[in-house]
């Protein structure tokens, strides 16, 4: 991770970039075992990616006001590269050509993040409810293909509400306490299969909602 901060007065502005994970597991193995008078062999090459996030340039720009702060930010995410979570197998044939099963396909996008936040101060900046919003566009253009890669354009949004208190319980320090919750709405969209598998459909729609909350409590002992 690379970035850099700059500030001016109340002006707020980060440009970071994000190198892509993708760890890969391999196992190499040579297996032998005595078939009659002779020697049977068959070496393998296990190979898999254990998952993936792309290479990300982030840009963030923050304003603060009397009454709170304005955030707006843009993520450019990478997908070019991706590849997907299946085990893939190399080994050679009885006559010990080279073979190896065939990754899924799909064509993947790279995409652009948008998202913007709000926070408002009440009683001299110890009460702060936040509110916020991003799209995330999906980077699986097209699923035709076997690759099964179940995705959709993506909207969050969320909220929080934060108190800071003078002192605590436990000590003269000061602490805070606060709730959040997120909410996350993935548009329908229609997939058609160019050749499905038998016994399954041809094509089907996919959409999801998922919601997320807490709360915390935070003190310095």
């Amino acid at each position: 991770v690379v970035g850099i901060l700059t500030k001016f007065d109340e002006t707020n502005a980060a440009l970071v970039y994000h190198q892509a994970i993708d760890p890969t597991f391999v196992q190499s193995l040579d297996a032998q075992a005595q078939v009659g008078t002779g020697n049977f062999r068959q070496p393998a090459t296990l190979r898999a990616t254990l998952y993936y996030e792309p290479h990300e340039l982030e840009l963030e720009g923050q304003q603060r006001f009397e009454w709170g702060k304005v955030s707006l930010g843009l993520s450019y995410q990478f997908w070019f590269q991706y590849r997907p979570a299946v085990l893939l197998t190399e080994t050679t044939d009885a006559q010990g050509n080279p073979v190896s099963t065939q990754p899924p396909t799909g064509v993947f996008r790279n995409t652009l993040n948008p998202r913007t936040s709000a926070e408002f101060d009440f009683l001299d900046r110890s009460l702060t409810f936040a509110v916020g919003y991003q799209y995330r566009p999906t980077p699986a253009e097209d699923l035709s293909g076997s690759l099964n890669s179940v995705d959709s354009n993506t909207h969050v949004v969320g909220l929080s509400l934060t108190h800071r208190v003078g002192t605590s319980p436990f000590s003269d320090s000061a602490f805070e306490w606060g709730l959040f919750g997120q909410y996350h709405w993935s548009e329908e969209r229609e997939i058609s299969k160019l050749n499905p598998s038998p016994g399954s459909s041809q094509s089907y729609s996919f959409s999801a909602n998922t919601s997320t909350y807490g709360a915390f409590l935070k003190a310095e002992l």
